[in-house]
């Protein structure tokens, strides 16, 4: 019996350019998914914040929110004495701060001589211990540029900044199509000649690695027509076929 052979080879770079050619016109469709589901997504286009974070002046620790300049005169041996609803108000962290305030002395720095006053022996100085509106995202700030993998961390600054909703890639779907008389299923009774097909798998693996969504066809025999009636259906459904063999 004679063997078949290639009747002509060309070079992997050759090849290379030869598929990039093709796919140069190739447009890539796009979805919305919510934003707790994009991990691993890859961005269509910039994001942008569209809030701030925080977008009000917030209280960095637990403590009282006052105003600094009442504590400038404050030492060991001069400590200021603070009263509830006069001089300052109990704030927890993350609590809006009063616009009369302009600073937070954390609980640990206060001395409490009773429950609406306390003392305090060293000075505050304006905007202590207070986080300010955009101290991490600014409104309009870019988050997150165009082609990027969203990743875990990506998704809470996305959501701190307040997009619920992100525009990716659609994920490729990929036809994988194991071929040869000689390959048989994992698990099959095996026979001198046979070998296992394992390469589909392998494939399968790679493409959910880099965000596709694989297909596993049967094996396909060495038949033309049966390769061709199989490649025909896939082209019909899935953006990438994998042919594995069936040269």
């Amino acid at each position: 019996m004679r063997q078949n052979i290639y009747l002509s080879n060309i070079s992997l770079n050759e090849a290379i350019n030869i598929f990039l050619e093709k796919i140069k016109d190739f447009k890539v469709e796009t979805e919305y998914v919510k934003t707790y589901e994009a991990n691993g997504r890859i961005t269509a286009k910039p994001i942008f914040a569209k809030i701030s974070s925080p977008f009000y002046n917030s209280s960095a620790v637990d403590g009282i929110a006052t105003v600094a300049k009442k504590t400038f005169t404050a030492t060991d041996k001069n400590p200021v004495r603070l009263k509830e609803g006069v001089d300052y108000v109990v704030v927890d962290t993350g609590d809006p701060i009063p616009d009369e305030y302009d600073c937070v002395i954390m609980t640990e720095d206060l001395i409490w001589v009773s429950q609406d006053e306390v003392e305090i022996i060293k000075p505050a100085i304006p905007w202590q211990n207070i986080r300010q509106i955009g101290e991490d995202i600014v409104e309009g700030q870019l988050i997150l540029p165009q082609s990027h993998r969203i990743r875990p961390a990506d998704i809470g600054a996305l959501i701190a900044g307040g997009v619920f909703e992100v525009e990716v890639y659609k994920k490729p779907k990929v036809a994988i199509i194991p071929t040869g008389t000689e390959i048989v299923e994992p698990g099959e009774e095996l026979k001198v000649g046979d070998i296992i097909e394992f390469n589909s798998r392998v494939f399968a693996a790679q493409v959910e690695e880099y965000g596709g969504i694989p297909t596993r066809f049967d094996i396909v025999k060495d038949d033309f027509e049966k390769l061709k009636d199989v490649v025909d259906q896939a082209s019909r459904e899935y953006d990438i076929i994998l042919l594995n063999a069936g040269s």
